[in-house]
C-alpha cells in the first residue's frame, strides 16, 4: 500500500457505521493542549494567547467525530482541523503525527500573505491563530471512515475564538510588549484577561451597516470589526462624545440624536449614512464581476461593497454614472441612454451577511481545516 493511501487519500467510502473504540482521556487532553501551546511558542508572536482545554468543545468534537464522517460540521464562530490516519498506533503517537502534519503546512505559508486558503495551509494557522484562547479534541477508530479509509483512527479538534480571518495576519512580530496590558507572560505566551481598550471600527462602512441593522444580523463579522458603532462593550470600552451618558459600557443620547434600544445594542436615530459622496460606483478590481457573479457580494460584503461598488450594484454613499446606451431606473444603470449620472440612495439588501463561507478543504494525508475565510480570491 502506498504513503498516499496509508494516510486518507483515497475515493469517497459510500457507507458509514457507528465507531466502536475511543482512547481518549485526560492524558490526550493535556498531550493536545501540550503540543499546540509548544508550536504556537515557536511562532515567537505578539499577544499570543495559551491555549486551555475546554470540556464543551470536547462534548461538539466527540458528537460530531461519532458520526465517522470526514468532514466539516462548519459551525458559525468556532474553528476545525480535521484528521485521521490509517495506522495502528498508540494514541499519542497518532496525535503527535496528525498535529506535525497540521504544523507542516507553514511550508507552504508565506507570513504575511494574509490567507491560508490559497496555499492550503489552514491548518497550520488555525494552530497558532494568536487570539484562540481554547480547543477541545476527541479522537476514535471508525469501521468505516466515511470520506476516507476503513478502520481508520478519526480526530476532530475545535477552537474558539476561531482564526483565519481573510486580511489578517495568524498573529503579529516585533511587538514592544509580548502580551496585552493585564496579561502575565508564561514563556512567549499570554495568560488571562487583557484590560479592555476603546471600542473602535476596524472598517469605515461600520456606521452604515449597523444602521442598517447588521449588528444583530452578522454579529460574527461585525461585533468584531465595527465594535464602536454596535455599541459593544464586551471586549472594550467606551469614550462617550459630548452630549452622550455611559450606561452599561454603552454610551448613549446626546449625539446626533442616537438612542439605544434592546440588548443587542442596535442604533436608532441620528443618520450616519448618506453624508459625502464616496465617488463613483466603480469597481477596484479586474475580478469583481467574476465575485460578484459568484455570490461574494452576499458571503463577503466587508470587501466587496467596499472594493466591487459596481458589480455588487452598491448605490449607498456613491453615485452610479450610466454607461453608453444605459438608463437609470431606481438608482441603477439599464437599457441604453449615454452619460447619465445619477445619485444612488438604495441601501444595500438587509439580506447581507457579514461572514463568509466556511472554505472546507481536503488536503494531503487526510486533513481538512474550516476555519471561516472572509474573502477567497480565485
Amino acid at each position: 500500500m502506498d504513503i498516499l493511501a496509508l494516510f486518507g487519500l483515497t475515493s469517497m467510502m459510500v457507507m458509514t457505521s457507528l465507531a466502536f473504540k475511543s482512547n481518549w482521556n485526560q492524558e490526550t487532553r493535556d498531550y493536545i493542549v501540550e503540543i499546540h501551546n509548544e508550536k504556537r511558542r515557536e511562532e515567537i508572536g505578539c499577544n499570543m494567547n495559551k491555549l486551555v482545554y475546554d470540556m464543551e468543545l470536547e462534548r461538539q468534537a466527540r458528537q460530531w467525530a461519532k458520526r465517522c464522517v470526514f468532514k466539516h460540521e462548519t459551525k458559525k464562530g468556532r474553528g476545525e482541523n480535521l484528521a485521521w490516519d490509517y495506522n495502528e498506533k498508540p494514541e499519542k503517537e497518532l496525535i503527535k503525527g496528525s498535529s506535525q502534519r497540521w504544523f507542516d503546512e507553514k511550508k507552504k505559508y508565506r507570513y504575511g500573505q494574509e490567507a491560508c486558503g490559497t496555499t492550503g495551509a489552514c491548518h497550520y494557522t488555525q494552530m497558532v491563530w494568536w487570539s484562540t484562547q481554547k480547543v477541545g479534541c476527541y479522537s476514535l477508530r471508525c469501521p468505516n471512515l466515511v470520506g476516507a479509509y476503513r478502520n481508520s483512527w478519526y480526530l476532530v479538534c475545535f477552537y474558539t475564538p476561531k482564526g483565519n480571518w481573510i486580511r489578517e495576519k495568524p498573529y503579529e512580530k516585533g511587538c514592544a510588549k509580548k502580551c496585552k496590558e493585564g496579561q502575565t507572560e508564561d514563556n512567549g505566551l499570554c495568560m488571562g484577561e487583557a484590560k479592555k481598550g476603546l471600542c473602535k471600527d476596524q472598517k469605515d462602512n461600520c456606521p452604515e451597516w449597523a444602521e442598517e441593522g447588521h449588528c444583530e444580523k452578522n454579529p460574527e463579522y461585525m461585533l468584531k470589526e465595527c465594535q464602536k458603532s454596535c455599541q459593544d462593550s464586551t471586549g472594550c470600552m467606551h469614550t462617550c462624545e459630548g452630549g452622550e451618558t455611559e450606561v452599561n459600557g454603552r454610551c448613549v443620547g446626546g449625539v446626533k440624536g442616537q438612542t439605544v434600544s434592546g440588548g443587542a445594542g442596535k442604533v436608532n436615530g441620528g443618520s450616519t449614512s448618506g453624508g459625502d459622496d464616496n465617488g463613483d460606483c466603480d469597481d477596484k478590481d479586474a475580478n469583481c464581476p467574476k465575485w460578484a457573479k459568484g455570490g461574494q457580494c452576499k458571503d463577503n460584503p466587508g470587501w466587496m461593497l467596499v472594493n466591487c461598488k459596481k458589480s455588487c450594484k452598491v448605490s449607498t454613499g456613491c453615485t452610479t454614472k450610466c454607461k453608453e446606451g444605459e438608463t437609470e431606473v431606481n438608482g441603477r444603470c439599464v437599457g441604453r441612454v449615454k452619460g447619465q449620472t445619477v445619485s444612488c440612495f438604495l441601501a444595500v439588501s438587509p439580506s447581507v451577511r457579514m461572514f463568509a463561507r466556511t472554505l472546507t478543504l481536503t488536503a494531503r494525508f487526510g486533513l481538512i481545516a474550516g476555519n471561516a475565510i472572509k474573502f477567497l480570491i480565485t
